[in-house]
């Protein structure tokens, strides 16, 4: 089976002793990925769609046999993370929803979510709000990565919980891009996508102001927030290739300049 980049990056997340909670599993896709790389390991395959489940099911049931299927998967039907209880899995992936969604179901069954290692989550929109959620809910994003999956660049964030006091933060106008568009993510691995996906925000953002320029009522105040994040986009980009130029550099002679 060909995998997505997206699906592939999510695998490497998760080491071959961990025990997997597949939240909103869809095709089950990444569990039959997750066992090619680690033969055994336990996953727990969830769906709040009845069809998506029994599909699950069937895609799986076609890969492992009878045996394994019993030994190393396990089915639930139902919403977020209420599908377990604590103790159940160390990790769990949280992927191809909303950002706000996924807060929410952290939220819902925080004793749970808090108990885990660690949580792999890949939101589909509300990037930025899901970053302040997490930071100011006492989650540490201790990795980011990028990944293609067709003509998008998806966001993957690496989660945990921490025993340190929430950070006080506020989400006000003009702020948001620095949650949407992190400066960490200049230090992602995956390093190709970095300028792919910046350039992509900053030509959203340009359309934006060109709309707004073309308007026989301009919103000044839209107009104003549209170019600060404009300039936010274009200083992250700056900086990202002054790092460039300095790595291509510093291979020319193999130290830094």
């Amino acid at each position: 089976m060909k995998y997505s980049q997206r699906l592939l990056c999510m695998a490497q997340e998760v080491s071959c002793d961990d025990q997997v909670i597949d939240i909103g599993s869809d095709h089950g896709y990444l569990p039959i990925l997750l066992w090619e790389r680690c033969p055994g390991i336990k996953v727990i395959v969830s769906d709040i769609s009845p069809g998506s489940l029994k599909k699950a099911k069937e895609n799986i049931g076609s890969y492992l046999t009878d045996d394994q299927e019993k030994q190393w998967a396990s089915f639930r039907l139902g919403s977020g993370l209420s599908v377990v209880s604590p103790g159940e899995g160390t990790v769990a992936v949280v992927a191809g929803m909303g950002g706000l969604l996924i807060s929410q179901i952290l939220e819902e069954s925080e004793k749970i979510a808090r108990n885990l290692d660690k949580l792999i989550l890949q939101p589909r929109n509300g990037q930025g709000k899901l970053r302040y959620w997490l930071l100011k809910n006492g989650y540490q994003i201790v990795k980011e990565r990028l990944a293609k999956e067709g003509k998008f660049i998806c966001e993957i964030l690496v989660v945990r919980s921490t025993s340190t006091a929430p950070i006080s933060l506020e989400w006000s106008l003009g702020k948001e891009i620095e949650f949407e568009v992190p400066q960490h993510l200049l230090e992602v691995p995956d390093r190709e996508l970095v300028a792919p996906f910046l350039r992509g925000k900053l030509e959203q953002e340009q359309n934006i102001r060109n709309a707004l320029a073309c308007s026989n009522s301009p919103d000044l105040v839209k107009a104003a927030v549209t170019d600060n994040r404009i300039s936010y986009l274009e200083a992250l980009i700056q900086r990202w290739e002054e790092d460039q130029n300095e790595h291509m550099e510093a291979g020319i002679d193999g130290s830094p300049q």
